[in-house]
């Protein structure tokens, strides 16, 4: 591993409030520490995740430990092929599944939580299993060995854990897929901690238990040197827990006026019978998660803060009805990013028709409740009644709307500025086409 490797690693991130000379100070300064072979990676800080009992740990940004341990992260990732998956590629391919499920004569699905399973194994198994035998590079070494002697659990938060507990995951996958190969697997997944499968036969989730459980014995049991590794359990228990749910052909044929419901990556799914026994499907936001409300209190913040500035609430109103896509220069790149509720729940534009009633619900009368909860006045050129506003969530899904800032394919600079100026908001010292949109979406409520 050399500096390059380092600063590659850096200036592929963005590190907002600090100018490139301080940047490149701190990439030195990182790699002194590495040479002289003086990185302590216990100056990492643990800290409770929005006051919720989730961990998470982080070292000082940009820090030499924080600096070296993200171009490792990389450097491993790169080497030993790790794949993490897409949410939504994930999503797609479970929605696809979904709906085929009437072409078979039996199935089981089975969604279960594996309790930070693979964040409770330490760094030193990993690497001594699955990492050390493919590293030849001294440098790389000296990192790897360093930091599990230096931390004792793989952290979240943490890229060089996330990287090794992504690692140790595929091992799982591998092993659990070859296990249930006499099982006829439709679908399965693992997206971080949370697993589903869908199997073509009938089976009890005592089974399912007793696989999993036997296959993080057998991968997990011990590392190189004997010692038994400490592992959480998978969750499984709980009447009616989301975190291991299970279901059926043959217990809808048995209750066939019974709406099975199971959770997946923050989707709600409801598989029901119809009257000629085929599978109908219903989905939609999941209502125990914390988004809707979350976007509902970030919509009324930013009302309020246009408060009394019409032309301002409309365009807000408008923006955060939309899935927004644009372009951003992070350092020397251009990368798309998308912004908005749509577009956390892709699904919505594509499975419309099989929206559940709390989603349908929420969809139109989103924008009401931020109104209402800012406590403004609605503009007289938007509908007020419930459900029936000019835009709304539920019509940009409907009609699968987006926009697009771009100014070859999507909003033209001159009307970008022209809308910036119409809100009154404050205008960048140089009008680029990025900072318009900064300028727009930050007026808005919304972070670039």
């Amino acid at each position: 591993m050399n500096i390059n490797d380092v600063r590659q690693s850096v200036y592929s991130s963005e590190h907002k409030g600090f100018s490139s000379e301080k940047i490149d100070g701190c990439i030195s300064e990182a790699f002194q520490k590495l040479n002289s072979r003086t990185l302590d990676f216990k100056s990492l800080v643990i800290f409770n995740y929005r006051q919720k009992s989730r961990c998470l740990a982080r070292f000082a940004s940009l820090s030499p430990e924080d600096v070296i341990q993200k171009a490792v992260s990389k450097k491993i990732v790169r080497i030993l092929k790790i794949f993490s998956a897409n949410r939504n590629e994930v999503a797609y391919r479970l929605f696809r599944t979904l709906d085929s499920l009437y072409q078979l004569d039996d199935f089981t699905i089975f969604r279960f939580d594996f309790k930070k399973c693979f964040y409770s194994l330490s760094p030193s198994f990993i690497c001594e299993k699955w990492i050390f035998p493919f590293i030849d590079d001294p440098t790389l070494l000296y990192v790897l060995k360093k930091y599990c002697s230096d931390v004792n659990h793989c952290w979240p938060g943490i890229a060089l854990s996330n990287a090794m507990v992504e690692l140790a995951g595929e091992r799982f996958d591998d092993a659990f897929v070859s296990k249930l190969a006499e099982y006829s697997i439709v679908f399965y997944q693992r997206y971080v901690d949370d697993g589903i499968l869908i199997l073509r036969k009938s089976l009890a989730s005592s089974q399912i238990e007793k696989l999993l459980s036997e296959v993080i014995y057998e991968v997990f049991s011990k590392n190189s040197q004997g010692h038994v590794t400490r592992v959480n359990h998978v969750s499984f228990h709980g009447q009616g827990s989301s975190k291991f749910q299970s279901l059926s052909f043959a217990d809808l044929i048995a209750n066939p006026k019974k709406r099975a419901t199971f959770t997946y990556l923050g989707y709600s799914f409801h598989i029901c019978l119809g009257n000629d026994e085929k599978i109908l499907l219903k989905f939609g936001v999941n209502p125990q998660s914390n988004k809707t409300q979350k976007f509902v209190d970030q919509l009324a913040h930013a009302l309020q803060k246009n408060k009394g500035n019409e032309l301002a609430i409309i365009e807000t109103l408008k923006l955060f009805s939309l899935r927004l896509v644009y372009q951003k220069k992070i350092y020397s790149k251009q990368v798309w990013l998308e912004k908005g509720f749509l577009a956390s729940y892709p699904e919505l534009y594509s499975e419309f028709s099989k929206l559940d009633p709390f989603t349908e619900r929420f969809l139109k009368d989103a924008l009401y409740q931020g109104i209402k909860k800012a406590g403004i006045s609605c503009p007289s050129s938007i509908k007020l009644k419930k459900g029936g506003m000019s835009f709304s969530l539920y019509s940009s899904a409907y009609k699968k709307k987006s926009i697009v800032f771009n100014n070859v394919i999507g909003v033209h600079t001159k009307d970008l500025k022209r809308a910036v100026v119409n809100c009154g908001f404050p205008i960048s010292k140089y009008q680029n086409y990025n900072n318009l949109v900064n300028d727009l979406l930050s007026g808005c409520g919304i972070k670039f």
